[in-house]
């Protein structure tokens, strides 16, 4: 992703949708379900809301009533607006917190940046409500002092417009977009994207914004995975590339058309290693019978259609691969016929996924982004890495404290050794991780056996990833005793 940790601010008019006036449950569900792909993709996500849509406190000022009495019942909007995104997220399957900049417990936890930020740190949204707790201060400003907060990388602001224009382009059809501007050009253009208080703590504070079109399904992702050009430098392919990239949120598919006129109209056959397969065949080898063939895509359930548009992407015979999550949403048995296919295939395959089985069997190599930019390559697959990777970084301190001024008479140093509970945690570990690994295989099983028992399934997705990161945090927990435990037998072996 472009981005770990961002602060997304929606304005609470576009909340109303069509129907001008409250919440529209359609708009809600649409925006948890762009959240919840950048939740599952590992972004941190904050966000903050308007409450236009119910009442604002200039508005109120108007018509009479008094500004700081309007803007607090302004507040009070912001935190309905939040209360609703947040039942609209965990709706979805998204764990999200409320939090709020004025005292309102138990509808939401008194805001502080420590306690946001433990809770995104373990993949909840968190909804900030209330904005700023001042009067004539607004949820721009509210915005912007979160993300700096936070630390985001980035302010995003979710509008019914896609970018910055030198008009409202909703009103002026000759409004022109700019690509990229600086704070200084939207100070001299006086430009309205956010308010000047806002714009002036972003600026001060280095916080970039990118505004956007929230009200576009999937604009979201697209952003995040950096899918608009970028704004230096170039992205050159060769002429024989021919990429298939199998993303989160698919492709959308007329519903209208039969199954086996979808990836006909991709192609008639595709060559591979294992020899040349026409469609029919290659829907049979994805699940599809003959009869299954036949019938429009409309009939077809979620994890059918999540099936279909991924024999879509492989039989357009792409030489490179991109795969986001390749394996969310799809049962055992696909995930099988996927995992056959891949080890056939010719060319290079990039994959991003929480996924460690499928990374442990399928990658031969991890590329590590590092915070500061750089990449590292590991060969080998997930496990190796999480065996490898201490960063050169972490030993050099040690190194040249060793060998800066040394004294003819150096102090001892304190010998390494286990506590006695790491030393019965380090004993024991293996085991806790093989019964985790055990209990995720069962779940996968479960989930085969499943059916159509959606309710069923749900809970056992749910425990899946609730078992992975456990597992995760012990894998990590194992390597960091393994490399103590190391320290310790070469201090013992130099006596």
């Amino acid at each position: 992703m472009k981005y770990n940790r961002i602060l997304l601010k929606l304005s609470g008019e576009s909340l109303q949708g069509a129907q001008g006036y409250g919440l529209s449950t359609d708009v809600l569900h649409s925006y948890a379900a762009q959240i919840r792909q950048a939740v599952e993709a590992g972004v941190q996500v904050a966000v903050v809301i308007g409450g236009g849509n119910i009442f604002r406190g200039l508005q109120g000022a108007g018509r009479g009533f008094d500004r700081v009495k309007g803007d607090q019942m302004g507040m009070l909007a912001t935190i309905i607006n939040s209360l609703a995104l947040q039942s609209a997220l965990e709706n979805d399957g998204v764990r999200a917190r409320v939090l709020t900049s004025i005292r309102m417990e138990p509808i939401g936890e008194y805001y502080a940046k420590a306690r946001a930020l433990e809770y995104l740190a373990a993949g909840e949204v968190v909804i900030i409500g209330g904005g700023t707790s001042n009067p004539f201060f607004t949820t721009d400003s509210a915005a912007a002092l979160r993300a700096v907060e936070i630390e985001a990388d980035v302010l995003l602001k979710g509008t019914r417009v896609d970018g910055v224009y030198t008009a409202d382009p909703e009103k002026d059809p000759t409004a022109e977009k700019f690509d990229a501007i600086s704070f200084d050009e939207v100070y001299s253009r006086g430009l309205k994207v956010m308010d000047l208080t806002a714009f002036t703590l972003c600026k001060e504070n280095r916080m970039p914004i990118e505004v956007f079109d929230m009200d576009t399904e999937g604009n979201l992702m697209r952003l995040l995975a950096g899918e608009i050009q970028p704004d230096s430098g170039t992205v050159e392919l060769g002429e024989t590339v021919r990429i298939g990239h199998f993303s989160q949120e698919g492709r959308e598919l007329d519903l209208n058309q039969r199954v086996y006129d979808c990836i006909h109209e991709v192609a008639a056959q595709v060559k591979t290693d294992e020899g040349t397969f026409s469609a029919k065949t290659m829907l049979e080898r994805f699940l599809f019978t003959p009869d299954l063939q036949q019938t429009t895509i409309g009939r077809l359930s979620g994890g059918e259609r999540r099936r279909l548009y991924l024999l879509s992407v492989l039989m357009a015979a792409p030489n490179v691969l991109l795969l986001d999550e390749p394996t969310n949403d799809l049962d055992v048995t696909t995930l099988s016929i996927l995992e056959d296919y891949l080890q056939s295939f010719p060319g290079p395959i990039i994959t991003v996924s929480h996924d460690r089985f499928f990374l442990d069997k399928m990658a031969d190599t991890i590329l590590e982004v590092r915070p500061e930019g750089r990449v590292d390559i590991f060969t080998g697959n997930w496990s190796d890495w999480a065996c490898k990777r201490r960063p050169a970084e972490e030993k050099k301190p040690e190194k040249s404290e060793k060998t800066e001024k040394p004294q003819p008479e150096r102090p001892r140093e304190k010998k390494l050794k286990f506590s006695y509970n790491e030393q019965r945690e380090f004993e024991t570990i293996d085991a806790v991780l093989a019964e985790l690994e055990e209990k995720l295989a069962a779940c996968r099983r479960a989930q085969e056996a499943c059916g159509s028992d959606y309710v069923r399934l749900q809970e056992l997705t749910d425990e899946q990833e609730r078992l992975s990161a456990e597992l995760d945090e012990k894998t990590e927990r194992w390597v960091d005793l393994n490399d103590l435990k190391e320290k310790i037998d070469a201090q013992n072996s130099q006596g």
